[in-house]
C-alpha cells in the first residue's frame, strides 16, 4: 500500500490506488490549501516535485536505454552497438541556446567494451529538456551522467572531475 509523509511532520498519509489519488486532489481547495501553515505547503511542493523529478528522469532513462539499444530507431547506433557492445553511460553536456545553456542534444556514450562515442539524441530532445528544467538555471559547463546500467541520473553545476567507465573499467584499462 503506497504512502507518503506529505505533511513533513511524521503523519503519514495513505493512499491506495489512482482513484483514491485522484479524489484526495480533488479535495486540495484553495481553501484548503490557504488553511495549511506554510512549513507544510512547503513540504507538499518539495514531495510533489522531488516525484515529477524522478518521472523526468525515469522517462530520460527510458528513452535512452530504447535510443541506444539494439533494436533502437538509429542505424549509426546499431552498428556502435555491434561494434562496443551495450551502452553503459551517457554523458549530456550543456550547450547555449537562445534562452541560455540547456543540456545538449549530442552526448557521449560510454559502452561495454569501454569505447566513448558521440551519438546524436536528438529524438529525445524533449525528455533531455525535461531533466535539463529540474537544474535550471544551467551552467555553461554543466554535465549530466546518466548510469544505463543503475538507472541512475547525476547532475554537475561545472562538471564531472574524472570520466564516467562501465562497471569494470578503470581509466588503465583504457590506456
Amino acid at each position: 500500500m503506497p504512502s507518503s509523509d506529505i505533511t513533513g511532520d511524521g503523519t503519514e498519509v495513505v493512499v491506495d490506488g489512482p482513484t483514491e489519488a485522484h479524489g484526495m486532489v480533488a479535495r486540495l481547495t484553495a481553501d484548503v490549501l490557504a488553511a495549511l501553515p506554510e512549513h507544510v505547503l512547503q513540504h507538499l511542493l518539495d514531495v510533489v516535485r522531488d516525484e515529477l523529478s524522478r518521472r523526468d528522469v525515469r522517462a530520460l532513462v527510458s528513452g535512452l536505454r530504447d535510443h541506444l539499444s539494439a533494436g533502437g530507431p538509429e542505424p549509426d547506433v546499431h552498428e556502435l552497438v555491434e561494434l562496443h557492445g551495450e551502452a553503459r553511460s551517457v554523458l549530456l553536456v550543456a550547450e547555449e541556446w537562445d534562452t541560455g545553456h540547456l543540456l545538449g542534444p549530442f552526448a557521449d556514450v560510454t559502452f561495454a567494451d569501454g569505447a566513448v562515442e558521440n551519438v546524436d539524441l536528438r529524438r529525445l530532445q524533449l525528455l533531455i529538456l525535461g531533466v535539463s528544467a529540474l537544474h535550471a538555471p544551467v551552467g555553461y559547463a554543466a554535465e549530466y551522467r546518466v548510469d544505463l546500467v543503475t538507472g541512475a541520473g547525476t547532475f554537475a553545476p561545472i562538471g564531472f572531475r574524472a570520466p564516467a567507465f562501465p562497471p569494470g573499467i578503470s581509466a588503465a584499462d583504457l590506456g
